[in-house]
């Protein structure tokens, strides 16, 4: 086998592992017990802490300020904040927050919950 056969094949077995480890996770994980706001650290993201939580996002669920629907899923995040409302939560537990040790998964989508 010649050596750029190798890599290649060394490379997409790396790929398939790295992606196999990738899971989009949901659930119904209650109330927001904890929204947190950062103006600089994670240059914006936002925190929360639920009443349940999903596998792999122990500490709860961040938002990334730069995401093209940050300003919906915020919006969403402060309405069922404000109201009590339960969400259910979309998330990526191989996506955690970079500016803490705890296992907060990047959020994709948001629903109230009934």
């Amino acid at each position: 086998m010649s050596r750029t056969v190798r890599l290649v094949a060394v490379v997409a077995a790396i790929l398939t592992m790295t992606t196999a480890n990738a899971e989009m996770v949901y659930g119904d994980v209650g109330g927001i017990v904890h929204l947190y706001t950062y103006a600089t650290n994670g240059n914006g993201d936002v925190v929360i802490s639920t009443e349940n939580v999903l596998s792999g996002c122990s500490s709860g669920f961040w938002l990334r300020s730069s995401d093209p629907g940050f300003k919906n899923v915020f919006a969403q995040l402060m309405t069922a904040r404000v109201t009590q409302t339960n969400i259910s939560v979309w998330a990526y537990n191989d996506q955690l927050w970079p500016e803490s040790t705890g296992q907060f998964c990047r959020i994709d989508a948001l629903d109230f919950s009934d």
